[in-house]
């Protein structure tokens, strides 16, 4: 056998001749004697030939996902923000109507919506934050190359309760323009839907001269805190300045003494020292 090998495993099937040389005799005879097993390297035909029992699990269907998928190309684009109206999500047809300019980025709805939509979106979000209810603008028109289209802006506040957030959502719902029914439409209308629309547009007005009062009040007590501070500034500045005036006449004051003494030393330093010379008595 060899040097690895020995067969004092199975001492009833060999006899030790030499052990230290490795050199067994097998045992003849023997009742009831088997043959040992030995162990087989490589694959096993019963392993190549049947599968592993393992249960073939069959991924399931989520019927919601589908659902949701699908729903999605029939919803109206809309996103939610926050309080300060920075985008915190938004469907995949809501980009239509983003536009981002050149500067430093921003996520503000404000910032990056159409210019034509602009003011009717910031007086929609203003009317839905001070009722607390959904808000639906005007139908504004989009001037577009492709075709122009009308849009229905709503607003509406939201508080997930998973998570005790407060958002806003923001629907963009469009509609086809359509001139000749615009000009009929103006055509039949009566006295009252007339001077309905004027107290509504009044009302807009209202609301947009309210809210840029508003926002006028807020950056005039911004300016005033930035006046406070830069007088604070001021005013450090200034007490810094007479600490450095007080320490520069302190300066020109030791500068002056130094002088002094400098003066009075220069006839000392002038005057010949004598030597005594002593004769040998």
């Amino acid at each position: 056998m060899g040097s690895s090998e020995s067969a004092d495993a199975c001492p009833e099937l060999f006899t030790p001749v030499d052990k230290r040389n490795r050199i067994f005799r097998a045992k003849t005879g023997g009742v009831g004697r088997r043959a040992p097993t030995m162990p087989r390297v490589g694959f096993n035909s019963y392993n190549m030939s049947i599968p592993p029992p393992l249960a073939q699990v069959q991924h399931k269907i989520a019927y919601a996902d589908i659902h949701q998928r699908a729903l999605e190309h029939r919803l109206p684009p809309s996103m939610i923000v926050d309080a300060n109206a920075d985008i915190l999500h938004m469907n995949e047809g809501a980009g239509r109507f983003l536009r981002y300019v050149a500067g430093e980025m921003s996520r503000n709805l404000l910032t990056l919506v159409m210019p034509q939509l602009r003011l009717e979106l910031r007086t929609t979000l203003f009317q839905a934050q001070q009722s607390g209810k959904a808000i639906m603008s005007r139908k504004i028109r989009v001037q577009d190359p492709a075709g122009d289209y009308l849009v229905d802006i709503m607003a509406q506040p939201y508080k997930d309760e998973a998570t005790e957030q407060d958002v806003r959502l923001i629907v963009f719902e469009v509609s086809h323009f359509d001139p000749d029914a615009s000009l009929n439409g103006l055509n039949f209308q009566t006295e009252n839907q007339v001077l309905d629309s004027l107290e509504n547009e009044l009302q807009r007005t209202k609301l947009h001269l309210q809210e840029t009062i508003e926002h006028s009040e807020i950056s005039s007590e911004e300016l005033k805190a930035s006046n406070e501070e830069m007088q604070a500034i001021n005013e450090e500045l200034r007490s810094a300045s007479e600490e450095l005036e007080t320490s520069k006449e302190e300066l020109q004051s030791i500068n002056e003494e130094l002088l002094t003494v400098n003066y009075e030393l220069k006839p000392r330093s002038r005057k010949p020292t004598r030597s005594t010379i002593t004769s040998p008595t």
